[in-house]
């Protein structure tokens, strides 16, 4: 089997048509580098924060979506699907806001259109 081969692609505030072209022709692309090491760490504290204070609380809904739970590997509750994360955290939210995010919806009616 041939090793699928995928160009660095860079996620700007919008799409380039190379990467349309690419989406459409493959399904998949990837933005290397779309946060750095340090942001990640950051959302992922944020995560941590919310399952702790979710579980603490006993929290079984948001928004009355159910949350799925699970156990960790060492036997501890743990939060499986979690949701409406960017209500309860700045950080999460504001991501949301960067205009990359926005370019990306457009990934969204390509792919539909052609259903």
């Amino acid at each position: 089997m041939k090793k699928f081969e995928c160009p660095d692609f860079v996620l700007g505030d919008k799409i380039t048509e190379e990467q349309f072209n690419f989406f459409d022709k493959y399904g998949v692309i990837i933005f290397r580098n779309f946060l750095n090491s340090e942001t990640v760490q950051v959302f992922i504290d944020e995560l941590n924060k919310i399952e702790r204070q979710w579980l603490a609380e006993g929290r079984e809904k948001v928004n009355g979506i159910p949350l799925k739970f699970g156990k960790d590997e060492e036997g501890n509750k743990m939060i499986q699907r979690m949701c409406f994360l960017s209500l309860y955290s700045d950080s999460l939210h504001e991501l949301l806001q960067d205009p990359r995010i926005r370019a990306l919806i457009g990934l969204l009616y390509l792919r539909r259109s052609h259903r």
